[in-house]
C-alpha cells in the first residue's frame, strides 16, 4: 500500500519525519506528522542532492510504502544509523511534490524552515573525495538557498566559509551525518 498524505490545515504548517530504529534491519522506516511553524518543536533540517537516478527506494511512513530516490535514502539510513532519530524536515517527503498547489504554499516556507531547525544536516552522498561530494552538492544546495531567497542576502556574496555564513543567518549549525556522532 503506497503512503497517502494528509492535507495541511493552513500555510504555517509543515510536516516532520520522525525516523524510527529498526534493530538488525538496514532500511528506514518512519511516521509523517504535521506541526505549526509558531509552535516550537526541535527537529533537523536535511539539504542533500537529489540525484538523477532512474530508480527508487522504498522506506516505510506510518506503515505504508514511499518511493524516495536513492541519494534521499542513503541520507536518511545515515542518520538513523547514527542514532539521529528524532523529527527531521525533508522536503522531498515532508512537501507533497506532484502537489503545485502545496509546493507553491511550501517553497515560500523554505527560508523560514531552515532558520526554525534546531540542527540542519547536509548530505553529500557518499562520494570518495571532498571535490566529489561538492560537486554533487552545491549545484542543488545553491539552487535551494536561490529559491529560499537567501542568496539575495549580501553575507552569501561576501562570506566564503558557509559555517559563519549560517550562523550570520541566525541559521542552526550544519551537522557532520557520522555512525560515531
Amino acid at each position: 500500500m503506497s503512503y497517502r498524505y494528509e492535507p495541511l490545515p493552513d500555510t504555517q504548517h509543515i510536516r516532520l519525519l520522525s525516523l524510527h530504529a529498526l534493530s538488525g534491519h538496514n532500511s528506514v522506516a518512519a511516521t509523517l506528522s504535521t506541526h505549526s511553524l509558531d509552535d516550537p518543536v526541535a527537529y533537523g533540517a536535511l539539504s542533500y542532492a537529489w540525484g538523477v537516478a532512474e530508480t527508487r527506494c522504498a522506506i516505510q511512513i506510518d506503515g505504508s510504502s514511499f518511493q524516495v530516490w536513492p541519494n534521499s535514502y542513503a541520507a536518511l539510513l545515515r542518520l538513523v544509523q547514527a542514532g539521529r532519530i528524532g523529527p527531521v524536515w525533508i522536503d522531498a517527503i515532508c512537501i507533497i511534490q506532484n502537489d503545485k498547489a502545496e509546493k507553491a504554499m511550501q517553497v515560500p516556507l523554505m527560508s523560514d524552515i531552515y532558520t526554525h531547525a534546531s540542527s540542519v544536516y547536509v548530505w553529500l552522498d557518499e562520494a570518495s573525495t571532498a571535490e566529489e561530494q561538492a560537486s554533487i552538492m552545491l549545484p542543488d544546495m545553491l539552487d535551494r538557498l536561490e529559491k529560499a531567497d537567501l542568496l539575495a542576502r549580501p553575507t552569501f556574496q561576501e562570506v566564503p566559509n558557509l559555517s559563519q555564513t549560517f550562523q550570520e543567518l541566525g541559521l542552526p549549525p550544519l551537522s557532520r551525518i557520522s555512525e560515531s556522532a
